[in-house]
């Protein structure tokens, strides 16, 4: 058990340069490993899913332990994993999103086709609760809007926006010009209550050096109202082959501009949490290939790095 933390500590040790050369270390959260979307739920918690279960883990920052019995979610989504892949908090709810990507025959899996909302419960320890009813035909809607087929789409990002609508980011595909996308979602309180067809606005794309979105946050703050992680379309065995990268973007027609930032090799960020107090992006890595949400929850390990802004 000590040689197993320790490993993990050790291996969590990693450079951030910034434009003044500063180093930061990353911490290790416990009891989850394969990180995959993240949301503040106040000032200092903050909710973590897993693309391979459907239990929400609440955590205080800085502090490696995570609040008592997780929020199972497997009833309501009725399934044990949906590879839930990003979410975005809008005054007090949040919204999730799994990958929509199909099997390796390119049918469509339920499970990893839902949309869904949760409202946040106010607490000493924050938590959320399911609201609503999970819609599973996204993918097609964006897939037509688009303009491919639905076996090619694969999502890893979602952002708020001031006008309430959200922004739904791709790892896949990218554009005819190895473009990312991001597709706007105008209705996303109706979809998710009601189960009314999703209402798209009109794609948009831009460069990220030919990588995808593996996260999109929206800042709150004027000069850079979003943040982006850029990351390899493609993957082997839980391993992103290329490198990660941050920007920052207006939200307009320009292309985001990237950030001084190296995120090492062995990093694979696929969630942020956005502290617009302190200008921190808490980039959080999906820690998959380290150990196995299968492994007893005491030998789970995820890592976080903090990253001015």
């Amino acid at each position: 058990m000590k040689r197993i933390a320790a490993t993990h500590i050790a291996a969590g040790i990693l450079l951030a340069a910034l434009g003044a050369g500063a180093a930061h270390a990353a911490t290790v959260y416990s009891g989850l490993c394969e990180a995959s979307a993240a949301s503040p739920l106040d000032d200092t918690h903050f909710a973590v899913a897993s693309d391979e279960s459907n239990t929400l883990m609440v955590y205080q920052r800085d502090n490696p332990d995570p609040a008592p019995d997780g929020i199972a979610l497997e009833n309501f989504l009725g399934a044990k994993k949906s590879d839930l892949e990003a979410s975005a908090r809008l005054g007090d709810r949040i919204y999730w999103i799994s990958s929509h990507s199909p099997d390796r025959h390119g049918g469509k899996i339920d499970r990893r086709s839902v949309f869904f909302a949760t409202d946040i419960v106010p607490g000493p320890v924050p938590a959320v609760r399911p609201a609503g009813q999970p819609y599973r035909d996204l993918g097609k809607a964006i897939a037509t809007a688009i303009g491919v087929d639905r076996k090619d789409i694969n999502i890893e990002g979602l952002a708020a926006t001031e006008t309430g609508s959200l922004l739904i980011g791709l790892r896949n595909p990218l554009s005819g010009d190895n473009s990312a996308i991001v597709v706007p979602l105008d209705n996303p309180a109706a979809v998710a209550d009601r189960g009314e067809a999703p209402s798209l606005g009109v794609p948009r794309s831009f460069d990220l050096g030919g990588n995808g979105i593996r996260s999109i946050d929206r800042t709150g703050l004027p000069d850079r109202p979003y943040l982006i992680i850029a990351g390899p379309i493609e993957g082997a065995k839980g391993k992103a082959k290329g490198a990660f990268a941050l920007y920052w973007w207006t939200g307009g027609p320009e292309n985001p501009q990237k950030l001084d930032v190296t995120i090492d090799k062995g990093f694979i960020a696929e969630a942020m949490v956005i502290d617009p107090k302190r200008r921190i992006a808490q980039l959080i890595s999906d820690d998959g290939h380290r150990c196995s949400e299968t492994d007893p929850q005491d030998q789970r390990r995820f890592r976080s790095l903090d990253v001015p802004f």
